[in-house]
């Protein structure tokens, strides 16, 4: 896309807002451990996942800065799920992004599933 006098910053970078964007990333996968059904999983586009990840960091929450790409699963018990719940909350009222908000509710639904669960209640995976 090139730059115009007539486009604004937000023409400039709308495609942000697209999720056709991401069609081509590595898929991220957040799934209950204990899930009967593929209902317990949901899949996001790495870039996604690492923009929820920086929000994360840029609010010095907890749980969300932790989970960085790694090669094996990332694991996070049933009190980690309750702390990932609030800070999915507490960040979908920083963030006015339609895109953003339904990653972070197909995050939240896995999470609230995987809840009191035993140890590795909800797994991440990158690819």
């Amino acid at each position: 896309m090139r730059h115009t006098e007539d486009m604004t910053p937000l023409d400039r970078y709308a495609d942000r807002f697209d999720a056709s964007t991401y069609a081509d990333d590595p898929p991220v996968r957040v799934f209950a451990v204990e899930a009967a059904s593929q209902d317990g999983e949901f899949w996001l586009p790495e870039r996604l996942w690492q923009r929820v990840y920086l929000i994360g960091c840029a609010f010095e929450l907890h749980v969300l800065p932790t989970v960085t790409w790694q090669s094996e699963p990332v694991f996070l018990n049933s009190l980690q799920c309750e702390n990932l719940l609030d800070e999915l909350e507490f960040v979908s009222h920083a963030v006015e992004d339609a895109l953003m908000m339904t990653v972070l509710n197909g995050i939240a639904g896995v999470a609230r599933q995987a809840r009191g669960a035993p140890e590795n209640a909800l797994g991440i995976e990158f690819s």
